[in-house]
């Protein structure tokens, strides 16, 4: 795996994390994924520990995960070029995380559409959760969630 989709990969796994989504993210589906994602989060702390710069992204993020996410992939991928061992690290994290159990999350921001789909699932086997936010000013026609089996 190379290091932009790792760097990517651990952003998409720390954001719910860190917005303190735990009730959302930890029900039975995610616990285990939530418990990866803390541990991900406390190696980040330790390893940017000595660098100022580094932890402030860090703590940018901390704050608002959504808008410095792009920050925060860019210090990865920088780091985990650089750092061969702590690259090994976060993708046995992602591939933990995955093995774990899966996190579906649709978020869509809709000013206007004529069809509109947070999620069309045919099966979700196993421990996994789904979770769609949406808000739609004007559609006229809106689908939250249709699954078959879960």
């Amino acid at each position: 795996m190379d290091v932009a989709t790792i760097a990517a990969g651990a952003a998409v796994l720390l954001t719910p994390y860190v917005k303190k989504a735990a009730e959302e993210f930890a029900g039975e589906a995610g616990r285990a994924v939530w418990g990866v994602a803390q541990r991900l989060h406390a190696r980040l702390r330790r390893a940017f520990g000595g660098d100022d710069p580094a932890a402030e992204v860090l703590d940018r993020y901390d704050d608002e995960p959504e808008a410095t996410q792009d920050e925060l992939v860019g210090l990865l991928k920088e780091r985990l070029a650089a750092d061969p061992a702590l690259a090994a690290e976060v993708a046995e994290s992602l591939a933990e995380a995955k093995r774990a159990g899966s996190t579906v999350h649709v978020v869509q921001k809709v000013i206007e559409a004529e069809r509109v789909v947070g999620a069309e699932v045919g099966r979700i086997r196993g421990d996994r959760s789904l979770r769609v936010e949406q808000d739609v000013q004007k559609s006229k026609d809106v689908l939250g969630v249709r699954i078959d089996e879960l």
